[in-house]
Formats: structure tokens, C-alpha cells, sequence
């Protein structure tokens, strides 16, 4: 579980997240979802060959 991303993180924010803390390839074509702590709003990350 990682800590909740900022509000206002965008899709390479999110990208820099899968690749530091995650030592995952976000376009390796797995799906990311994040969620902030109150599990109101959720954010998925989804690279499909040309882009996110």
C-alpha cells in the first residue's frame, strides 16, 4: 500500500510513483489504481501502446 498521491497528480506523477516506490514499468500494460484515504476518489493508470 502507498501512501496517498497528491490531489493533484497527474498521469506522469502517477508514472514516477509505479516506477520509485513500486519498481513497476507503467507502460509495462498493468493496470494502477490509487485511491486517497477516505477511498472517495480513485485514479487509474493504464498505459495502452501510445500513451496513457
Amino acid at each position: 500500500m502507498l501512501p496517498d498521491p497528491p490531489p493533484s497528480q497527474g498521469i506522469y506523477g502517477l508514472s514516477a510513483l509505479t516506477s520509485s516506490l513500486l519498481d513497476k514499468d507503467p507502460s509495462s500494460g498493468h493496470l494502477f489504481v490509487f485511491c486517497n484515504g477516505a477511498k472517495t476518489t480513485i485514479k487509474i493508470l493504464f498505459y495502452e501502446g501510445g500513451g496513457f
